[in-house]
């Protein structure tokens, strides 16, 4: 129920999701997904597998790239981002840097996209 989910409207009304600051007490977690990397981290936690732990470690990354978005200084052009950038973010994301150390063979799969994330969801049991 972030801004990024698919269900951001069950806490902000409006045309769309993106741009929609807030005074309430929850805009932080609205923008960045905090709860979200909290959950995807009790299921790894908890995971039996090695593909679904690959796994949580891939959406725990996604959600600590939109913390690292709210939190940088300068604005980003999402449209004509410099050069670099993305191999900058990537580079301060934590979770990504585990996924690599710990799951490197399947590193470049979980990154190229999210095609194959149903078989690592299938890998849970």
């Amino acid at each position: 129920m972030s801004q990024y989910g698919n269900a951001w409207m069950m806490k902000r009304y409006s045309l769309s999701s993106s741009g929609n600051f807030s005074v309430r007490e929850d805009n932080e977690e609205f923008n960045t997904a905090g709860l979200a990397r909290f959950y995807y981290g009790k299921a790894l936690e908890n995971a039996k597998t090695e593909k679904f732990k690959a796994l949580c470690l891939r959406m725990q990354g996604r959600c600590e790239n939109y913390r690292l978005d709210y939190h940088q200084e300068e604005a980003i052009d999402y449209f004509y981002p410099e050069e670099g950038y993305e191999e900058a973010r990537l580079q301060k994301n934590k979770y990504y840097q585990d996924l690599a150390g710990s799951y490197g063979d399947q590193y470049a799969d979980m990154m190229s996209g999210c095609d194959s994330f149903a078989s690592y969801f299938k890998a849970r049991r």
